[in-house]
């Protein structure tokens, strides 16, 4: 990463920037540059450190499992967490967290999910998901229970029931959405808010502005100065019966060929006119 910043104008032959609309011009769009270039290199920035924060647990600190499961003994003998803190529903999970009484609560994922899903807010899903064998129906050998059973769980499937029982308590709604996005499968880039062209319309929509309101004075000041040059020729008689066609083409050559001059141009970029060409 660079220290110090330099912006650079690259004059090309030479030239000097001699018109103060020309000037205005050029400090809006550089303006714009510099903002574009800072924003996208801090949004990198970030990009590339928020997927690596990640909060830490330590052994010493103290968790929550539920009482009447297997997961005290697994957080005990496998995780070697001591200070296990037996909890006996939800709602005591979210009064012990209030109360700094626990620092992590191990669950399991449909418990989880549905405890984020209510209070996401306050609380995310993170580190290393532990899988097991899961949950399953328990029937005596030979009961007829087993058949009634898995055709009642198979039509439920078949005609929604399921899916909308987890879209209701396990999918995240949109505000809940990245607090468990370590469950998720998904990269990190869907889950970081990036720039886009709408997040700087303001500034494109100002920067437009001024240069068509500077290209709109420069051209009202050429046209003016013509106006005062095409008076002066006296002599021609005839300009009056000339054709529109050839006045355009006229007023298009002046605009060509004319000497550019800025109404607020310092003195010393005027050029000094001799006087034998004034008479």
């Amino acid at each position: 990463m660079l220290g110090k910043r330099k912006v650079y104008y690259v004059n090309c032959a030479g030239e000097k920037i001699q018109s103060n609309y020309a000037r205005i011009v050029v400090v809006v769009w550089l303006f714009l540059a510099l903002v574009l270039t800072q924003s996208y290199t801090a949004n990198l920035t970030s990009m590339l450190t928020i997927s690596r924060l990640r909060p830490k647990l330590w052994s010493p600190s103290k968790v929550g499992c539920d009482k009447n499961t297997f997961m005290h003994n697994y957080v005990r003998d496998v995780l070697h967490y001591k200070n296990v803190s037996l909890i006996s529903d939800g709602d005591e999970y979210l009064r012990e967290f209030e109360a700094d009484n626990i620092s992590a609560a191990f669950l399991e994922i449909p418990y989880a999910k549905v405890f984020v899903n209510r209070h996401c807010r306050k609380f995310t899903i993170i580190g290393t998901t532990y899988r097991f064998g899961g949950f399953g129906f328990i029937f005596q050998k030979g009961s007829s229970l087993v058949a009634h059973i898995s055709e009642a769980i198979l039509e439920l499937s078949e005609d929604g029931t399921l899916k909308r029982l987890e879209d209701k308590w396990l999918t995240p709604n949109k505000v809940c959405l990245k607090s468990y996005q370590n469950m998720t499968e998904s990269t990190t880039e869907e889950n970081v808010d990036s720039l886009s062209l709408q997040s700087f319309w303001g500034l494109f929509l100002f920067s437009v502005g001024t240069s068509s309101v500077c290209f709109l004075l420069f051209l009202g000041h050429l046209l003016r100065n013509y106006c005062r040059h095409h008076s002066s020729q006296v002599a021609d008689v005839n300009a009056s019966n000339e054709s529109v066609s050839v006045k355009t083409v006229r007023v298009a050559r002046y605009l060509m060929n004319a000497e550019i001059r800025s109404p607020w141009r310092s003195s010393s970029s005027r050029r000094v006119v001799p006087e034998t060409e004034m008479s």
